[in-house]
């Protein structure tokens, strides 16, 4: 992460030596990392601190007062949805794929009506009794 992200960070903020970061440098990392996950943002913040207070610090590479902020890389607030990796389908969403399913996809089949048929034939062909029937169809034409 610090060889990847941090490099390109620091030149699109214009910094190019450590003296030049203030504790307003890395505020708008958020921005620059808007297609990484909320998660995935804070755990890089998590190690940009860890090597400031780690190295540059320890070194004296860093303006000291920068390191005390504790606001230095404002980390995304992160919601119970954002730590589910399959969310539940909420009930509005659930009645149109029923409804749908139900309604477009379910055929009278040997006069049941079973969806497993219809979009098994979809997905993976017709089954033999399917083809029989279609076989059947076809001859009398």
């Amino acid at each position: 992460m610090l060889t990847t992200h941090l490099p390109g960070y620091l030149k699109d903020q214009s910094v190019s030596s450590t003296a030049q970061i203030t504790s307003k440098t890395f505020h708008e990392f958020g921005v620059f990392r808007h297609k990484a996950s909320k998660l995935m943002r804070n755990k890089e913040i998590a190690i940009i601190k860890v090597f400031i207070d780690n190295h540059l610090r320890k070194h004296k590479l860093i303006n000291p007062e920068v390191t005390i902020d504790k606001d230095l890389i404002p980390k995304a607030k992160i919601k119970a949805s954002d730590l589910d990796a399959n969310p539940a389908i909420s009930p509005k969403d659930w009645n149109v794929t029923n409804k749908n399913i139900r309604h477009k996809w379910v055929e009278k089949v040997d006069g049941y009506n079973r969806p497993s048929i219809s979009i098994g034939a979809i997905c993976f062909g017709p089954s033999p009794s399917q083809q029989r029937t279609l076989d059947v169809g076809l001859k009398s034409f």
